[in-house]
Protein backbone atom coordinates (compact mmCIF):
# COMPACT_ATOMS: atom_id res chain seq x y z
CA UNK A 1 0.00 0.00 0.00
CA UNK A 2 1.22 3.62 -1.04
CA UNK A 3 1.50 6.40 1.96
CA UNK A 4 -1.75 8.23 0.69
CA UNK A 5 -3.75 5.13 1.08
CA UNK A 6 -2.54 4.80 4.58
CA UNK A 7 -3.25 8.22 5.67
CA UNK A 8 -6.83 7.68 3.92
CA UNK A 9 -7.17 4.43 6.48
CA UNK A 10 -6.02 6.33 9.23
CA UNK A 11 -8.21 8.74 9.67
CA UNK A 12 -11.39 6.82 10.53
CA UNK A 13 -9.54 4.24 12.46
CA UNK A 14 -7.73 6.74 14.38
CA UNK A 15 -11.19 8.65 14.85
CA UNK A 16 -12.90 6.09 16.13
CA UNK A 17 -10.34 5.00 18.70
CA UNK A 18 -9.93 9.40 19.85
CA UNK A 19 -13.85 9.29 19.73
CA UNK A 20 -14.89 6.45 22.10
CA UNK A 21 -11.60 7.54 24.29
CA UNK A 22 -12.58 11.17 24.71
CA UNK A 23 -16.63 11.16 24.04
CA UNK A 24 -17.20 8.05 25.37
CA UNK A 25 -14.93 7.39 28.52
CA UNK A 26 -13.14 10.51 29.35
CA UNK A 27 -16.19 12.72 29.18
CA UNK A 28 -18.25 10.10 30.37
CA UNK A 29 -21.15 10.86 27.43
CA UNK A 30 -21.68 6.88 26.97
CA UNK A 31 -22.31 5.62 30.60
CA UNK A 32 -22.79 2.11 28.97
CA UNK A 33 -18.59 2.24 28.75
CA UNK A 34 -18.20 2.79 32.49
CA UNK A 35 -20.76 0.07 33.57
CA UNK A 36 -19.04 -2.72 31.45
CA UNK A 37 -15.50 -1.43 33.13
CA UNK A 38 -17.37 -1.99 36.67
CA UNK A 39 -18.92 -4.97 35.71
CA UNK A 40 -15.48 -6.68 35.23
CA UNK A 41 -13.53 -5.04 37.12
CA UNK A 42 -15.58 -3.67 40.01
CA UNK A 43 -17.72 -0.77 41.43
CA UNK A 44 -14.72 0.73 43.12
CA UNK A 45 -12.39 0.32 39.98
CA UNK A 46 -15.08 1.53 37.50
CA UNK A 47 -14.77 5.30 37.13
CA UNK A 48 -10.40 5.46 37.33
CA UNK A 49 -10.27 2.69 34.80
CA UNK A 50 -12.74 3.64 32.29
CA UNK A 51 -10.72 7.05 32.32
CA UNK A 52 -7.50 5.11 32.26
CA UNK A 53 -8.86 3.34 29.36
CA UNK A 54 -10.14 6.06 27.52
CA UNK A 55 -6.67 8.14 27.69
CA UNK A 56 -5.05 4.52 26.16
CA UNK A 57 -7.97 4.93 23.59
CA UNK A 58 -6.72 8.39 23.12
CA UNK A 59 -3.29 7.46 22.54
CA UNK A 60 -3.86 4.53 20.15
CA UNK A 61 -5.69 7.31 17.58
CA UNK A 62 -2.70 9.33 17.80
CA UNK A 63 -0.29 6.61 17.07
CA UNK A 64 -3.00 5.72 14.41
CA UNK A 65 -2.29 9.02 13.18
CA UNK A 66 1.21 9.37 13.30
CA UNK A 67 1.72 6.13 10.92
CA UNK A 68 4.75 5.19 13.10
CA UNK A 69 5.71 0.94 13.70
CA UNK A 70 2.00 0.26 11.62
CA UNK A 71 2.32 -3.27 12.03
CA UNK A 72 2.94 -3.31 15.58
CA UNK A 73 -0.01 0.03 15.98
CA UNK A 74 -1.98 -3.06 14.22
CA UNK A 75 -0.72 -6.14 16.22
CA UNK A 76 -1.98 -4.05 19.66
CA UNK A 77 -5.30 -2.28 18.42
CA UNK A 78 -5.96 -6.18 17.38
CA UNK A 79 -4.96 -7.29 20.72
CA UNK A 80 -6.75 -4.59 22.73
CA UNK A 81 -10.04 -5.46 20.53
CA UNK A 82 -10.14 -8.85 20.85
CA UNK A 83 -9.51 -8.44 24.59
CA UNK A 84 -11.99 -5.74 25.22
CA UNK A 85 -14.66 -7.43 23.04
CA UNK A 86 -13.73 -10.93 24.85
CA UNK A 87 -14.25 -10.11 28.28
CA UNK A 88 -17.60 -7.70 27.40
CA UNK A 89 -19.44 -10.60 26.04
CA UNK A 90 -18.37 -13.09 28.90
CA UNK A 91 -18.78 -10.92 31.38
CA UNK A 92 -20.91 -7.77 31.24
CA UNK A 93 -23.15 -9.11 27.50
CA UNK A 94 -26.35 -7.78 29.33
CA UNK A 95 -24.51 -3.97 28.87
CA UNK A 96 -23.58 -4.48 25.18
CA UNK A 97 -25.81 -3.24 22.40
CA UNK A 98 -28.51 -5.46 22.23
CA UNK A 99 -29.39 -6.25 18.27
CA UNK A 100 -26.81 -7.24 15.82
CA UNK A 101 -28.89 -7.16 12.47
CA UNK A 102 -27.06 -9.87 9.99
CA UNK A 103 -29.27 -9.67 6.70
CA UNK A 104 -31.79 -6.33 6.59
CA UNK A 105 -35.41 -6.61 6.56
CA UNK A 106 -36.54 -6.65 3.06
CA UNK A 107 -39.03 -3.97 2.80
CA UNK A 108 -39.03 -0.63 4.67
CA UNK A 109 -41.75 -1.42 7.59
CA UNK A 110 -39.90 -4.35 8.71
CA UNK A 111 -36.59 -2.17 8.99
CA UNK A 112 -38.94 0.51 10.69
CA UNK A 113 -40.54 -2.03 13.21
CA UNK A 114 -37.09 -3.60 13.51
CA UNK A 115 -35.60 -0.18 14.67
CA UNK A 116 -38.37 0.47 17.38
CA UNK A 117 -37.84 -2.49 19.00
CA UNK A 118 -34.41 -2.22 19.21
CA UNK A 119 -34.82 1.15 20.73
CA UNK A 120 -37.42 -0.26 23.19
CA UNK A 121 -35.29 -2.87 24.39
CA UNK A 122 -32.36 -0.77 24.89
CA UNK A 123 -33.88 2.08 26.99
CA UNK A 124 -35.60 -0.46 29.16
CA UNK A 125 -31.99 -2.35 29.53
CA UNK A 126 -30.85 1.10 30.50
CA UNK A 127 -33.46 2.20 32.98
CA UNK A 128 -33.38 -1.21 34.38
CA UNK A 129 -29.60 -0.86 35.37
CA UNK A 130 -29.72 3.05 36.27
CA UNK A 131 -32.49 1.34 39.07
CA UNK A 132 -30.54 -0.87 40.50
CA UNK A 133 -27.13 0.81 40.74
Amino acid sequence: MNATTHKLLAAPIGSVWVFHGLWSKVLGQIPRHELIVGRILGDTWAAPATLAIGLCEIAMGIWVFTGLFRRTCATVQTVALVSMNTLEILIARDLLIRKVVITAPRDADARKRNARSVSKRHCITQSSHHRSA
